[in-house]
């Protein structure tokens, strides 16, 4: 599941430095792995119902 820490990161960097690189470590995988490590895995534990 994919999680971030931004509000205490950003004096460090932007927020899209931080995604640019989460983007780059998740190149490898499968568009059903991007899915579930960005979206489905928080939104099943969380119960949300995405459209």
């Amino acid at each position: 599941m994919f999680e971030s820490n931004f509000l205490p990161d950003k004096g460090q960097c932007s927020y899209q430095v931080i995604f640019n690189a989460f983007k780059r470590i998740a190149a490898q995988y499968s568009e059903n792995e991007k899915d579930a490590l960005f979206s489905k895995t928080a939104a099943d534990f969380y119960r949300l119902h995405l459209s």
